[in-house]
């Protein structure tokens, strides 16, 4: 094998790289949007309950679903629309720690999780 066809063979493969970045470029830049668009479920918050178990407030729509989790397991606890009790406590407390909603069902990071599950036992 001469240095001749070494070169023939690096450059092909540059060549094949080049070509398969440049797919994966023009496949994100088409259908990146399309495949990773809005989620239908966002997590709102989460508590830990043990080592492997918590329990987390999940907005699918205008609803919000408390559900446990396990390993191996998912369990939906209570499926509940936001209450104006509920929706008050996390403007109070976005208010307070200065963090914006942008919609009112949205749960902003700093919000208290222990203040919303008090609120669902009220209830």
């Amino acid at each position: 094998m001469s240095m001749t066809d070494t070169l023939r063979g690096l450059a092909a493969l540059a060549a094949v790289l080049a070509l398969l970045m440049a797919l994966s470029w023009l496949f994100k830049k088409v259908y990146g949007r399309k495949v990773t668009g809005g989620s239908v479920a966002k997590i709102l918050g989460g508590v830990s309950l043990g080592t492997r178990e918590r329990l987390l407030v999940v907005e699918v729509g205008s609803r919000w679903i408390v559900v446990g989790v396990a390993p191996g397991r998912v369990s939906a606890l209570a499926n509940i629309e936001p209450s104006p009790a509920l929706l008050d406590v996390v403007q109070t407390q976005s208010a307070e720690n200065g963090v914006p909603t942008s919609s009112p069902c949205e749960l902003p990071s700093r919000v208290k999780f222990s203040d919303l599950i008090a609120r669902l036992r009220e209830k």
